[in-house]
């Protein structure tokens, strides 16, 4: 798992739900083409060429193109591919000027990629548009983690990639979050050193990587299986731990209750919604799934006027046969199976299957061959040097 991940995870997700580590500017519009996104902020930002930004709650409009009611439950037809999921999404919402379609559904199934069908939970006021939509947060949408690449005033400036082009609305969670103040270091005394440098009052969070062991057991003297002697599989269960620390000044908290409260409450469920039951990479060829899971959090360090409090995150995954050295041979392989009677003066059967293991498509050649007996041949061979002596 690489640090940088688990920094990029914390600015994409932190910022919807709480502005302790980020500053947040208003959008008053945002034009999406396929390549490009164009954000026009109410009032003039300080954003610059180079800045990471992140957007979060901004929902694609998918136009409704048809809707079948039974009672409270209706099948919607879309005119765009919608992005919707059986398991992932649980609720969806149409906004429609009919006050019978326009509401908040549970997702009951997902038939294809235009159609699905939900079970009317929720009333919604009708708009005053013509038109009904599905609002969606797309994996092709707008809401994520983005280096500005383009400034076109003191309020315009743009982003590039691959989008959804449409129409978006940003509704009431729809945030554009600047100076997202989250860093990754190897120490937690350097990541300390420039914040004092700094001289910082805000709430900085640092994630620094911590030991990665073996598990130990009364039984073995780890988890992993070191001898394939008896046909087990070679493995070995690995713990890694990381801790995310967040940093602040307590000048005007001078008891610290206030700066511990907040990491605890508001602090803690920001990060447990960015990094608990995530899947990061393991960095290993079997890429086996694992999960992020919480530990420990405390306070970390009070001194002077700094506050120092640490999460604690650990993960589990083994590493397979597939992930280390295999010797394996590099000639052609040759499988002999063959009959041999003992007691007899006939070996037979005798059958070569040559296979070429850089052909993956043709049959295996096959030779069958009925041989001589192998005593015969020796008394042959005795026969013949008794007469030469």
């Amino acid at each position: 798992m690489k640090v940088a991940d688990v920094v990029l995870q914390l600015k994409k997700i932190i910022p919807k739900y709480t502005n302790l580590l980020s500053t947040h500017v208003e959008a008053s519009n945002i034009s999406v083409v396929s390549d490009k996104v164009t954000i026009e902020t109410v009032e003039e930002n300080k954003i610059k060429k180079g800045d990471l930004i992140t957007i979060s709650g901004f929902n694609f409009l998918n136009p409704v193109a048809y809707a079948k009611q039974e009672e409270k439950t209706f099948e919607f037809t879309t005119s765009v591919v919608h992005d919707l999921t059986m398991g992932f999404q649980e609720f969806v919402t149409i906004r429609s000027p009919d006050i019978e379609v326009s509401g908040v559904f549970k997702l009951m199934s997902v038939s294809g990629r235009n159609t699905f069908v939900g079970f009317k939970i929720e009333d919604i006021t009708p708009t005053q548009e013509q038109e009904s939509y599905l609002l969606e947060d797309r994996a092709d949408g707008v809401n994520d983690v983005f280096q500005v690449s383009t400034i076109i005033d003191s309020r315009v400036f743009e982003i590039e990639g691959v989008f959804r082009a449409g129409r978006y609305d940003k509704g009431e969670a729809g945030k554009v979050a600047t100076n997202i103040r989250i860093a990754g270091f190897a120490i937690i005394d350097r990541a300390l050193e420039q914040y004092t440098e700094l001289n910082e009052e805000d709430f900085w969070l640092f994630v620094v990587p911590d030991r990665v062991e073996t598990p130990r057991n009364p039984v073995y003297s780890n988890d992993g299986i070191a001898s394939p002697s008896g046909g087990e599989e070679v493995r070995v269960r690995l713990l890694e731990s990381f801790s995310v620390y967040a940093v602040t000044s307590i000048k005007t908290d001078p008891s610290g209750i206030k700066s511990i409260d907040v990491c605890k409450d508001q602090l803690y469920f920001s990060i447990m919604k960015s990094l608990f039951n995530l899947v990061p990479d393991s960095g290993l060829a079997s890429n086996e799934v694992f999960r992020i899971v919480s530990k420990n959090h405390e306070l970390f360090n009070y001194y002077r006027n700094l506050l120092t409090y640490r999460f604690e995150f650990e993960f589990s995954y083994d590493a397979h046969e597939t992930d280390g050295f295999t010797d394996s041979p590099t000639a052609a392989i040759r499988k002999i199976d063959y009959v041999h009677e003992m007691g007899t003066l006939d070996t037979e059967n005798v059958t070569v299957e040559e296979i070429d293991p850089f052909d993956g498509i043709s049959n295996p050649t096959t030779k069958t061959n009925s041989v001589v007996s192998l005593d015969i041949q020796r008394k042959e061979k005795q026969v013949e040097q008794g007469r030469k002596k």
